[in-house]
């Protein structure tokens, strides 16, 4: 999401407009694309919760809604399929691997 401005779509998440480019002095330029750092407590407060049959993304930012409220699209929160297809690839397969090969053979 940070580093590509992407939603788990692939979409674009947002662009700052002309008044931020003013209230930032030109550090945020007309155009570019979000990339949810201005205070960090965003990008920071996410998390990722396993439940029962799925896994839940959100941040515990207390101005998540006002951050949301300005984004393009609603779907920040998860992966895309080429990160899902890595977290499997590097974490879940050889955790499963080493479950099955040490638990229950």
């Amino acid at each position: 999401m940070n580093q590509d401005s992407e939603d788990v779509t692939g979409k674009p998440i947002g662009f700052y407009s002309p008044a931020t480019e003013l209230i930032t002095n030109g550090r945020k330029k007309t155009g570019e694309p979000f990339d949810l750092t201005e205070t960090g407590k965003f990008l920071d407060g996410i998390f990722a919760k396993v439940q029962s049959n799925s896994i839940l993304f959100d941040t515990t930012d207390p101005k998540k809604k006002e951050v949301l409220k300005n984004l393009l699209t609603d779907d920040i929160f998860g992966l895309q399929d080429n990160d899902l297809k890595m977290v499997i690839d590097e974490r879940l397969s050889p955790f499963l691997l080493n479950y099955y090969k040490t638990k229950l053979i």
